[in-house]
């Protein structure tokens, strides 16, 4: 019973680090399409 408990925490845990993963993740996306972005305007202004 004991051992069913801490292999539940470290489930919970396991989960929590995955989640934290995913929005570091989507916002390094969010930054990359922005940086994309601005360096489409800037070449649409050159061009």
């Amino acid at each position: 019973m004991n051992s069913r408990s801490i292999s539940l925490g470290h489930s919970r845990n396991q989960s929590a680090s995955v989640l934290s993963w995913v929005i570091t993740a989507s916002g390094k996306v969010v930054g990359a399409l922005g940086w994309f972005e601005q360096c489409y305007d800037l070449a649409d202004g050159i061009l």
